[in-house]
């Protein structure tokens, strides 16, 4: 069983407009709420793959995709950066980003801050 590697990457674009009040709706009075935590997990299993999605910190300290896929620390997925091997258990991943296989040298150029997932498959 071979492993399989996916680079999602994407661009997103925020946009914000300014828009008029709406002046139909009526003001309902609000209740003021102590602190509030929402907690996740960056690793998800779904499936037969693990989805990471990189945290702000894990894309801040790193420089090359190779150095953002050591960040994300996926449970038995070794990482060298300086070669670009990635193995996993089932044996060595083939990289791929957004559905093509990429070779060492455009997932060592990759911008950390345009990742938006990774996807560990087995195949």
């Amino acid at each position: 069983m071979k492993a399989l590697l996916v680079i999602i990457m994407s661009l997103c674009l925020h946009v914000t407009y300014a828009q008029k009040p709406d002046t139909t709706k009526t003001f309902i009075q609000g209740k003021e709420l102590g602190e509030v935590v929402v907690k996740s997990s960056y690793l998800t299993r779904e499936g037969d793959h693990i989805l990471a999605i990189p945290t702000k910190e894990q894309r801040k300290h790193a420089v090359t995709g190779y150095d953002l896929l050591s960040n994300l620390m996926i449970p038995g997925v070794s990482v060298e950066r300086s070669t670009g091997s990635v193995t996993t258990p089932n044996g060595a991943a083939t990289l791929y980003i957004d559905g093509r296989e990429v070779d060492f040298r455009e997932v060592q150029s990759l911008r950390p801050k345009l990742i938006r997932q990774n996807e560990m498959c087995s195949i």
